[in-house]
């Protein structure tokens, strides 16, 4: 992912991207390298550090919400992870805009 797509996803601008990017690098989370392509653009990849910390961020949220919706009627809670997720979208699409 190009340094510029973290601002944008997160919905930040570049200054304070570019200080998460900083402190993801510094924990040995993230790479950053310069584009191939364009010598003016930085990448950023996962390190197996990162992969694991994300992984584990992903098992936590959805440990979370299965308790959370644990008395729920299994349809209902599939349709609110839907509107979750739909939610999810709508916020990322709002941030292309900025």
């Amino acid at each position: 992912m190009a340094a510029g797509a973290v601002a944008v996803e997160l919905g930040l601008d570049r200054s304070n991207a570019s200080r998460m990017i900083a402190a993801t690098v510094a924990a040995g989370l993230v790479t950053k390298t310069v584009s191939a392509q364009d010598a003016r653009r930085t990448e950023l990849d996962l390190t197996p550090a990162g992969e694991e910390r994300l992984a584990a961020a992903r098992a936590w949220q959805e440990e979370t919400f299965a308790r959370m919706v644990a008395d729920w009627p299994a349809r209902d809670a599939r349709r609110f992870a839907a509107y979750l997720v739909r939610l999810a979208a709508a916020g990322t699409h709002q941030g292309d805009a900025t």
